[in-house]
């Protein structure tokens, strides 16, 4: 019986302390990490909120949202990705405040286009340096592409983190590059084709080719940058320019193949003639944008029409003419083509509004408030009418 008592007194016997202690430590443990998951699973949906406010262009608020997340994060990756979010978001709002301060400052989408164009001039000068000393090594080769590039881009970001462009200066300095390299494209066409013409292997060089392109595009953009700097253009005024170069060119290319008889002059003859259209459109539209004054969208939209006339010009003919088909007339066909398109499209577009040196002038209202004063009952009433 006795017996019995003790096998009871130790089955009632209470844990120890360190079985309690381990007890305790064990459901803290749980609790801790069911509320690390709750909270990490809260910041998250923070952090998703954050990065909808910035990519609404709600700068100001998503870095504070950036600030808060920073400051609870759960781990030391996801501290330093706020970290840098929120000194994105604080960029973006203090490029928009100087824009709403200053509306003549260019706008993102043209620094955007400048950026992409500093990387292709980066690009292309390593491209030239590369033909020109021909390195012997693969360390050689890649060197200057990441020096020279990366150089480029952050010349752009700098200057512009300095004192940002003013508008329409990076749509100028782009298109000055553009149109410098088209110079080149047509001058090494013309004497590429006449030197097949001749078969007598006078055709330039890779270096020589690549010298005269780069040179064209480092000119260009100079004269691009000269030119905004001169006459503060607007980027639709800069587009149009260049719109005009590129149609002028290509128009002029076509029609000169349509009526060159001889096969063997035709490709000398398209780049001749396509070279004088280019300049000949390149001065037209230049003296023609200030009073013309379209918009980039406007002018975007004239480059698809005639893009469109172009291929329904010389697509339809092709289906019409079947095997019979002259080359000569699908290049005249493409051409008329090109330029009802251009035609139709600026006229179909001529209702957009023109481009305002103010960017603000398009929602300004001031001008059109009209101050009045009627007569009431026991008084006079004061009113102010207008569109708003």
């Amino acid at each position: 019986m006795k017996e019995m008592q003790d096998v009871h007194a130790t089955k009632r016997r209470p844990p120890s302390l360190p079985q309690r202690l381990a007890s305790v430590l064990a459901v803290a443990l749980v609790l801790s990490m069911a509320r690390w998951a709750l909270a990490d699973d809260t910041w998250h949906q923070r952090y998703n909120e954050a990065r909808g406010a910035l990519l609404e262009d709600r700068n100001d608020e998503a870095a504070k949202l950036f600030d808060e997340l920073e400051r609870t994060a759960p781990t030391s990756e996801d501290r330093k990705v706020a970290a840098e979010f929120a000194q994105v978001a604080r960029e973006r709002a203090g490029i928009l405040r100087r824009q709403m301060h200053d509306p003549h400052i260019r706008t993102p989408d043209e620094l955007s286009l400048l950026y992409t164009t500093a990387f292709i001039y980066g690009f292309g000068t390593s491209s030239w340096l590369a033909l020109q000393i021909r390195p012997k090594n693969v360390a050689a080769a890649v060197v200057p592409y990441l020096l020279i590039t990366t150089a480029t881009v952050g010349g752009v970001a700098v200057a512009d983190n300095y004192r940002p462009f003013r508008l329409g200066v990076p749509q100028a300095m782009t298109a000055g590059m553009f149109l410098g390299l088209g110079e080149g494209v047509w001058l090494v066409g013309s004497q590429h084709a006449a030197a097949t013409r001749r078969d007598d292997g006078s055709h330039w060089k890779s270096a020589a080719v690549s010298t005269l392109l780069w040179t064209g595009a480092s000119v260009g953009l100079l004269a691009g940058s000269a030119a905004a700097a001169w006459f503060e253009p607007l980027p639709g005024q800069v587009s149009l320019t260049a719109s005009g170069a590129m149609w002028g060119g290509i128009g002029a290319s076509l029609l000169g193949s349509a009526f060159t008889r001889s096969n063997d002059r035709r490709p000398q003859i398209a780049f001749v003639t396509g070279a004088v259209g280019y300049n000949t459109g390149l001065i037209a539209a230049a003296l023609a944008s200030p009073t013309a004054n379209p918009s980039v969208a406007r002018v975007r939209f004239v480059d698809l029409g005639g893009l469109a006339g172009g291929l329904l010009g010389a697509g339809g003919y092709l289906l019409a003419a079947g095997d019979s088909a002259n080359p000569r007339l699908g290049f005249g066909a493409a051409a008329v083509g090109a330029l009802g398109g251009l035609a139709f499209s600026w006229w179909a577009t001529d209702d957009m509004k023109p481009a305002a040196r103010d960017p603000h002038e398009e929602t300004s209202t001031a001008s059109s408030l009209r101050p009045g004063v009627s007569p009431v009952e026991g008084g006079w009433l004061a009113t102010l009418s207008g569109s708003l």
